[in-house]
């Protein structure tokens, strides 16, 4: 009886895992295309977005693999209450599983990101295993919401690579994923294809509206994040401490009146000392 070794059978296993993966997404793809032909009647049509979202994904790839090395990601179009988002899921070749949620605009912003990180990254000179260069070649740092992004291009023995940090403001969770760095080109195509398919308008205001700040002040953390609703564009200032969190909303017609109040406090306490 031929006996295999462990390293011989887990490159076998990863091999059948990949197809196995394939074959369910291709499965789901023509069991719902059936299912849509099927009930295809009138009313239907005026189910809610939601509904007809997830209906339509069967004609739509809402979904990338990209392989990497020993590594498989998987760029899936999801929606809730709140709207659509991306899951950006990395896959080890030992089965781990890392991932991390990006809403359609931080997508966009991270896509555009990426592509400097992709340039910077072709600039560099070849790896020296020798004399590896400790933290970050560049870092980018992304606010959303509740939620803070980093970017950090790194290098080890093993080569370079980009982490991808999601973190919560309140709280202490963090998820990341690590990209392979002579891969992010191909990543990049992947997600800008999904966004420029399915982007319903968030994206595309992401990157014309105001970049969202964050200032820390002694102990405390302040994040301004523009933002729209029915009564149009206003400013969220949000004061984070620990769990503690507190916001106001500045309307965006009092955005002049509010900087010249805080200018005049701060000639009147300049001007006192």
């Amino acid at each position: 009886m031929l006996l295999l070794e462990l390293k011989d059978v887990a490159p076998i296993m990863n091999e059948i895992i990949t197809i196995f993966e394939i074959c369910t997404y291709w499965y789901l793809y023509v069991y719902n295309a059936i299912f849509l032909i099927n009930t295809g009647s009138e009313h239907k049509k005026k189910k809610k977005r939601g509904q007809r979202f997830h209906q339509f994904q069967s004609f739509k790839r809402l979904w990338r693999m990209v392989l990497m090395e020993s590594k498989r990601f998987y760029l899936d179009v999801k929606e809730n209450q709140r709207g659509r988002f991306i899951k950006i899921a990395e896959i080890s070749a030992d089965g781990r599983k890392n991932q991390i949620l990006m809403t359609f605009s931080t997508a966009a912003l991270f896509s555009q990101n990426l592509i400097q990180f992709i340039d910077f990254y072709r600039d560099l000179d070849s790896l020296d295993p020798e004399n590896l260069r400790q933290g970050e070649l560049k870092s980018e740092v992304m606010y959303k919401d509740d939620k803070k992004y980093h970017m950090d291009l790194k290098e080890n023995a093993r080569g370079r690579f980009l982490k991808v940090s999601e973190t919560f403001t309140r709280g202490y969770s963090r998820f990341q994923v690590f990209i392979p760095a002579d891969g992010m080109g191909e990543f990049q195509h992947n997600l800008g294809e999904l966004i420029d398919e399915y982007d319903n308008g968030d994206a595309e205001e992401a990157l014309s509206a105001p970049q969202n700040k964050h200032l820390r002040i002694e102990n405390k953390n302040f994040y301004f994040d523009i933002k729209r609703n029915q009564q149009g564009r206003y400013m969220s200032i949000s004061e984070v401490k620990g769990n503690f969190r507190n916001s106001i909303l500045v309307p965006e017609s009092g955005w002049e009146s509010f900087r010249d109040v805080l200018d005049d406090y701060v000639k009147q306490v300049k001007e006192g000392d």
